[in-house]
């Protein structure tokens, strides 16, 4: 720098002064080549040696010849350079530099402040400013400061030419306000031209007005030009905020047009370098309407490719964009080498919302390979993902979330599953603790860990089958080069369910919480740091292995090997527990060791471990133990585990049978080892001393020592001793079990008053005496050996008796087929010798067993063996059999025969298993060389039922050989006889019977159907099979024919049946029909069926009945069935290759109606897929009257018709039933249903009905509703009626206006009513004196008398309906009471409820709407109000009524309040007459009293309760006879009644009963006074009958009735 330069002011980021350069490269002085003088070289050599004279002269002489315009561009030009020498001179002075830079300004608009330096060697200036020029340009430049260098050729061309140029902060504004409309791509030019050989910049700034500016920092450029509407740029660089640098920027842009540009750039986005992403080379086309960019780099060393379009000058510049790659690694878990293949992200959108897409597979080791797929948008601070969908083979994840980077990390993600395949994800480990499958959701939030606040996870899994897990993971953030801060992990869990899970089987925890603190591994102070776990938590435990149901809390902690159990609680069903312990792991030769100290109160061990017979254990446990691996030649390794009982101090119940338990007490010490090789056992020690405490059993010592393998196993010891009231007891035993060699056995034991409950607790007793045996059974032989047995006591609280000797030596073979194939092939005595080698030796000795009433004998050996039964109570030996068997078998056995004789003579009574009963039964008979010679053998049985199917009788008879025999069967039950003869033979090799079947004969009451020749018959029992030669049956007395045409073949390979009916009567199928159907006619038809195993079977039948009737049977002799007759019932089935064809048609009798049924099955098809159609039409609803007996009338048609489908197990009827033009009239209800018409429209499992009907004088109701069984059969039904006409003459005529909603569950006996009646006139009146006897109620349930002992089945018929109802009634103008002479206008309205069972409950009133007059007790009264409330049970009404009259100017009346049955009656008037005075006055009319009748207060109540009972008395009674109905049955009384008759004091309750059909009683007593009468009539004929009465006068009567 020059020296008169000024220095730049020392301002904060002001940039450098740049180094002084020369100008003399900008001179732009120049000397014009048309005006330069021709000067020869002679000339211009001016010799030295002259002298200054000649030197003038000679050069005057030269100069004067030039021409005149030559002097004078000399001149000019010599002026020229004067005035540049002097400029150049000026600009070197700060006074020239600021004129010279003010002529600038004035050149080219631009204005500035001229600091410091000059325009030749460098100045400063301050706030320049290009302004703009709208509407031509609207860009404005401005800077703060900067130091430039000056081009002198841009003064002279009005440019700004900067050589060099070190700027503060440029800003760079566009003026013109943005607007809706799209960008309009005017011409942008500058003033001046703008050249830049170099400049530098720590700011750029480009601003719009309204909007956010853009800074550039560091931007750096070389050969910049702004040329008009051109910027070409050969070198530049700029950083965007911390996102991104930009370099190597080279190109053009012209600002007219659509602006096109041409550039390249290298693009460096900061937070892509950091996940491992290389500068992105770019080469932008196009122009900023639709500009286009190609882009290639590198991510992680792998090449990515990219390309986009972006429309920059549009609001918000959208673009589009993609980024592809053939292969790329992610860096990440490099040990799991995860690529990317294939892959495409795109990105589309505007500046600050961006759409991105990604597609690409991944691989990778230890993750399954699956193609991911998703979108996402970004605003640059924030990644939103809509969804990212994972497709592998173990199923499809979605995940949705956010990523947040622009304050702390922020990560949240729900990752969404349909059956997810979980485990597959996970090592083999942890897979089994986690869910299945994913099908549910998991939300995922983590936020990086900051300085001052940690990282944090929060992790949420909702599954659908209800399963919640919480997860909360902190860890704060170390300082640099300190020890990592501990995981902090908070959990809870909601229905947490694990199947099959290693060592554990079963988790099932409602709820649970625990606390985790997880420190890892490292260096503190320069040593080495184990690794540290804390878990404190508590959980409700349904299943988790062994562990019992309940609560448990626990605390544990392990720091390297150790393990300290600080505490496991647990509470339950299983008790109470509370222990702690300690594991030290092993490690080298160091093996693991362990120890407990646990504390139990009220434990049931036997809740945890059926097999421990221990509950209720209170007390304290110590132990501790090691595990040592102990390697073996060939590599085997052996656990050892030596466990030690320091201490056990506990009592406890000890359980047994019948839910019985003892009480005891253990106290004492114990050891022993186990070795365990592949967790299996090879050798076993175990000792234990101490004492045992028990009730019934008195404390003593308890031994036990015991050492071997599975195989081999000595007893050295097994001893509990005791004294009591002194004397000795216990058990001592001894002995070896071997298992090498099938099963050995040798022991002893000594007993005396031993209980064996408290080791086999299902047999609780008290036994004495002592047992030696010895024995083994092997393949090879077998050999059984009781030396000594002589026991006493008892077992299971029965007397036990057992004592004598049994040997046994057997020579069973183990392949019982070779034997049999060896005996086919041998002869007779190598059978007889083979046979009697398998018994070697069989030697029983006074063999006594005697339990309870139960005693088995035996004496005798191999030759001949006796022995008794006396079997009283048979559930003792077999809990499900119950009964008596007495009697005796003998068995005997020459050398020459095969087989044994078996002598039987047992008698059984009162057998019983489920479904199976026999009363009485007998056994009797020999089998003689087990029936290969002459033998006999009866069976007889009565009283048999076999579910639910009586047999009177049941008769076996065997007699003959094996070789031929015959067998006579006779069965007798209540529906019919059933007998026949078989001869033939049993051949045990082939497993097979052969004879011929005759004799054979059903009958029943009505028909017996009889076999007419003997047929051939095979029966094979080990492939079952049944051949049956073609035969006919015949109907005894009749035509009928029942014949099979063919043989008849039935096995599971193959079959043929070929049948044939003619005129077979009904009857006799009623052997197997149920009870309840009753069937009358005759049946005939054929059925030819074939089947073969693999092959589709064939079916061709046809059948069908004419004239007969079908119905229910009666339940009761007294009862008649009910029937309908029909002209021709037939069925066809035909199958083809693909189906069975069915047809079924009706046609009834007297022309009731006709149908049919025609469909197809698919008996191959998956649940036997059925189609079909039905009709049923011109059906007269009168034949099913008689189904209905509560319908005094039923007319009409009725139709059925639809489509059948589904399946053969769950049909499905689409259609419609119908009702049209009927007639009901219901017995007790009111009202006459006439013109019904109903469709119901069935589709599935629900009809829907629509329909109406009339009632006499214009009466209109409709009924809609649904009737749904896809569950349970329910019906929801809406009833409306318009002006019905009810009428129970004489109390009631109405008309009403219902409006009901009813629901109605059969199953459940449930109805459920809501609705209103609107009743707008009706009249009302008392009952008449007397009243007859009603008949059966059709509500009513008719109980036999015969089941007045069968209490339950009574109360099951009579089971009530759980009725609730809430139904308003409002009593409309013309309602009106008509009695007492007068007719009383009626207003009010009542909110009938009740639910279940319940009383009936009333709220509201009903009161006399005006004030009336009435007759009473003779007399006319003015009623001035009368009113009855309800406010709960119905029957419990209040009254307030006021009644006066006029008697001789004196007003007397009386007033009614309170309770209906307790009514508070008083008297009063307004003469002053007294009490008694105004009484007589109501009831004679007059004040004085001539008749000499008097009426005290109580006689006046009287009359007044039995007018009000003369009004409602009867009517009341009359509600109740469904009910007493049900009680006279109940005791065997008919119709049973409960009626009033009579009026005032003569009124009088009478109960009415029909002891027969012709004998009747009748009861009556009074109601205020106390008269009774007894009557009964008995009726002789249809018009004669005798009455007999006792009262207060007795009669006898003999009656005849002229009209009957």
């Amino acid at each position: 720098m020059s020296d008169n330069q000024p220095d730049a002011p020392n301002q904060d980021n002001e940039p450098s002064q740049p180094t002084k350069r020369s100008s003399a490269d900008n001179d732009t002085s120049t000397q014009p080549s048309d005006v330069a003088p021709t000067v020869k070289a002679d000339d211009t050599a001016i010799s030295d040696d002259l002298d200054p004279a000649e030197r003038d002269a000679r050069w005057l002489r030269r100069w004067y010849p030039v021409s005149f315009v030559g002097k004078l561009a000399l001149l000019v030009v010599s002026l020229l350079l004067a005035i540049l020498l002097a400029i150049y001179y000026a600009v070197g002075t700060p006074w020239g530099t600021n004129l010279l830079v003010k002529a600038i300004v004035q050149q080219t608009g631009i204005s500035l402040k001229y600091g410091e330096g000059n325009l030749r060697d460098g100045l400063w200036i301050y706030d320049l400013n290009i302004p703009s020029k709208p509407p031509t340009n609207y860009v404005e430049i401005s800077v703060d400061k900067a130091y430039v260098k000056i081009g002198w050729r841009a003064i002279l061309a009005k440019e700004v030419h900067l050589r060099e140029a070190t700027i503060g902060n440029m800003t760079i504004t566009y003026k013109q306000p943005p607007n809706n409309k799209p960008f309009a791509y005017k011409r942008i030019a500058l003033p001046v031209n703008l050249i830049l050989d170099h400049a530098t910049a720590n700011l750029v700034r480009y601003q719009q007005v309204t909007k956010d500016p853009i800074d550039f920092k560091q931007a750096e450029v070389t050969g910049f030009s702004w040329q008009g509407s051109k910027i070409n740029v050969k070198d530049g660089k700029l950083g965007y905020n911390d996102l991104l640098t930009v370099q190597n920027v080279k190109g053009e842009i012209d600002l007219q047009g659509d602006y096109p540009l041409d550039a390249t750039a290298r693009v460096v986005i900061n937070p892509l370098t950091k996940v491992y992403f290389d500068a992105l080379d770019t080469h932008v086309t196009g122009s900023l309407k639709f500009l286009t960019a190609d882009i290639n780099s590198l991510y992680n060393k792998s090449a990515v490719v990219g390309h986009i379009t972006a429309q920059p000058m549009q609001k918000n510049a959208p673009f589009r964009g993609k980024l592809e790659w053939k292969d790329v690694q992610l860096p990440y878990a490099t040990d799991q080498n995860i690529h990317l293949k294939n892959g495409i992200l795109t990105a589309s959108g505007v500046t600050n919302n961006i759409e991105l897409r990604l597609n690409t597979d991944l691989t990778a080791k230890g993750i399954p390979d699956g193609h991911y797929q998703g979108r996402a948008t970004t605003n640059t601070k924030k990644l939103e993902i809509e969804h990212l969908t994972a497709t592998l083979p173990e199923g499809t994840l979605v995940s949705q979330g956010v990523i947040d980077w622009q304050n702390r990390t922020h990560i949240a993600l729900m990752n969404t599953g349909q059956g997810f395949k979980v485990r597959n994800l996970v090592s083999q480990d942890i897979a089994p603790y986690l869910p299945e499958t994913l099908t549910g959701k998991l939300a995922v939030v983590f936020d990086a860990a900051t300085a001052t606040e940690p990282m944090t996870i929060k992790a949420n899994l909702l599954q659908k089958d209800g399963e919640l897990i919480n997860a909360l993971i902190t860890r704060p953030k170390a300082p640099n080069n300190t020890t990592p801060k501990p995981y902090h992990i908070v959990t809870n869990w909601q229905h947490l369910i694990r199947h099959n899970v290693p060592n554990v089987g079963e988790i099932n925890s409602p709820n649970g919480s625990a606390v985790i603190d997880y420190q890892g591994a490292g260096t503190s102070k320069g040593r080495t740091q184990p690794a540290q776990l804390s878990v404190n938590g508590k959980a409700n435990i349904i299943k988790l292995n062994i562990a019992p149901r309940g609560d448990y809390q626990f605390n544990l902690r392990k720091i390297g090997q150790n393990i300290a159990l600080n505490r496991l609680r647990y509470k339950g069903v299983a008790g109470d527990l509370d222990g702690k312990g300690a594991i030290l792991l092993a490690t080298g030769r160091r093996p693991l060791t362990w120890q407990i100290d646990a504390t139990t109160n009220r434990f049931n061990a036997h809740d945890v471990l059926a097999s421990v017979p221990l509950n209720n254990l209170k007390g304290h446990i110590k132990a501790d133990g090691t595990l040592q691996k102990v390697r073996q030649t060939r590599g085997v390794v052996l656990n050892r585990h030596n466990v030690r009982i320091s201490q056990i101090d506990m009592t406890g119940d000890l359980l047994g049978n019948n839910n019985s338990k003892k009480h005891l007490l253990v106290k004492g010490a114990g050891s022993a080892t186990v070795d365990l090789v592949a967790n299996k056992l090879s050798f076993i020690a175990a000792k234990f001393n101490g004492s045992l405490n028990a009730p019934n059993l008195p404390s003593g010592q308890f031994k036990f020592d015991i050492a071997g393998t599975p195989k081999q196993l000595q007893i050295n010891q097994f001893s509990h001793q005791f004294v009591s009231n002194g004397q000795t007891g216990g058990i001592d035993a001894k002995g070896k079990v071997d298992l090498t060699n099938g099963i050995g056995w040798n022991l002893t034991a000594s007993m005396r008053h031993f209980d064996a409950s408290y080791f086999v607790p299902s047999l609780p007793s008290r036994i004495s005496g002592t047992i030696n045996t010895d024995g083994y059974w092997r393949d090879s032989g077998q050999y059984i050996h009781i030396a000594n047995m002589d026991l006493s006591g008892t077992l299971k609280n029965q007397p036990l008796t057992a004592r004598g000797q049994l040997t046994a030596r057997l020579n069973l073979p183990k392949d019982l087929t070779a034997l049999k194939n060896t005996l086919q092939a041998a002869g007779q005595s190598q059978k007889v010798s083979q046979l009697r080698q398998m018994v070697e030796q069989l030697q029983a000795d006074n063999l006594i067993i005697q339990w309870g009433n139960n005693r088995i004998t035996a004496n005798g050996n191999q030759n001949q063996l006796v022995t008794s039964v006396d079997i009283s109570t048979l559930n003792q030996l077999i809990p499900q059999l119950r009964g008596i068997v007495r009697g005796g078998l003998v068995l005997t056995q020459n050398n020459q025969q095969v087989m044994p004789n078996i002598y039987v003579d047992l008698v059984a009574r009162n057998l019983s298993l489920p479904n199976f009963v026999i009363l009485d039964a007998t056994i009797k008979g020999q089998l003689v060389n087990l029936a290969r010679s002459p033998s006999q053998l009866q069976i007889n049985a009565t009283g048999v039922n076999i579910a639910n199917q009586p047999i009177r009788g049941l008769q076996l008879n065997f007699n003959g050989t094996q070789a031929a025999h015959t067998l006579d069967v006779k069965i007798d039950s209540v529906r019919g006889q059933v007998q026949a003869r078989l001869k033939g033979s049993i051949d045990l090799t082939r497993k097979q019977w052969q004879g011929l079947l005759g004799n054979g004969q059903i009958g029943t009451k009505y028909a017996k159907l009889q076999q007419l020749q003997p047929a051939q018959m095979l029966l094979n029992w080990q492939q079952p099979q049944i051949q049956l030669a073609a035969h006919c049956w015949q109907m005894a007395g009749q035509s009928g024919r029942l014949c099979l045409k063919d043989n008849l073949v039935a096995s599971a390979t193959q079959g043929q049946v070929n049948l044939s009916l003619q005129q077979i009567d009904s009857q006799i199928f009623s052997v197997v029909m149920p009870n309840d159907i009753a069937w009358s006619g005759t049946l005939n038809g054929n059925a030819l069926v074939h089947w073969r195993k693999n092959q589709r079977p064939t079916v061709n039948a046809s059948f069908y009945s004419d004239n007969g009737v079908f119905g229910t049977a009666a339940q009761i002799p007294e009862e008649n069935p009910t029937t309908i007759a029909y002209e021709r019932v037939s069925v066809i089935a035909r199958s083809t290759a693909e189906e069975l064809k069915l047809r079924a048609d009706i046609k009834t009798a007297n022309g009731a109606g006709s149908g049919y049924l025609d469909a197809t099955v698919d008996p191959y098809g998956a649940n036997k897929p059925i189609n079909g159609s039905i009709l049923f039409q011109d059906v007269n609803l009168s034949v099913l009257k008689p189904f209905f007996p509560g319908f005094d009338r039923l007319t009409g048609n009725g139709l059925i018709a639809g489509k059948i489908s589904g399946t053969l197990n769950q049909p499905k009827f689409v259609g419609d039933a119908e009702i049209q033009d009927a007639t009901l009239v219901v017995t007790g209800v009111p009202i006459r249903f006439d013109n019904i018409n109903v469709l119901a429209h069935v589709e599935g499992n629900q009809a829907s009905i629509n329909g109406g009907f009339t009632t006499p004088n214009d009466g209109k109701g409709k009924l809609t509703g649904t009737i749904d069984w896809q569950r349970e059969l329910q019906a929801k039904l809406k009833l409306t009626g318009e002006n019905l006409q009810v009428s129970q003459p004489p109390m009631l005529t109405a008309r009403i206006n219902p409006v009901f909603d009813v629901v109605v569950l059969p199953s459940k006996r449930y109805v459920n009513v809501v609705g209103v009646i609107d009743v707008p006139r009706a009249i009302i009146r008392p009952p008449e004196a007397t009243a007859e006897v009603v008949t059966k109620s059709p509500d009513v349930n008719v109980i036999d008398r015969r089941l007045a002992g069968r209490l339950n089945e009574v109360l099951r018929v009579s089971k009530p309906w759980s009725i609730n109802a809430d139904i308003g009634v409002d009593l409309g103008d013309n309602v009106t009471f008509q009695g007492f002479g007068a007719r009383l206008p009626l207003a009010g309205a009542l909110n009938i409820t009740q639910r279940g069972q319940g009383t009936m409950q009333a709220r509201g009133a009903v009161q006399v709407a005006k004030r009336s007059k009435v007759e009473i007790f003779g007399q006319n009264l003015n009623i001035n109000f009368a009113q009855v409330r309800f406010n709960g049970n119905i029957r419990q009404p209040s009254i307030n009524a006021e009644a006066v009259k006029d008697v001789q100017g004196v007003q007397v009346g009386f007033r009614v309040r309170g309770d209906v049955t307790e009514p508070d009656i008083t008297v009063f008037n307004n003469g002053g007459l007294t009490e008694q005075q105004a009484m007589n006055a109501l009831v004679t009319g007059s004040l004085n009293n001539n008749t000499g009748q008097s009426t005290n207060s109580q006689e006046f109540r009287n009359r007044v309760t039995n007018t009000l009972a003369a009004a409602g008395l009867s009517a009341g009674l009359n509600v109740t006879r469904g009910f007493t109905n049900q009680i006279g049955r109940a005791f065997g009384l008919q119709s049973l009644t409960i009626d009033a008759s009579g009026n005032n004091n003569d009124t009088e309750i009478n109960i009415t009963g029909y002891i027969t059909p012709d004998l009747y009683i009748r009861y009556g007593v009074g109601v205020f006074n106390a008269t009774s009468s007894l009557s009964m009539r008995y009726q002789l004929t249809r018009r004669l009958y005798i009455e007999a009465k006792a009262a207060v006068n007795n009669s006898v009567d003999l009656i005849y009735n002229w009209r009957y």
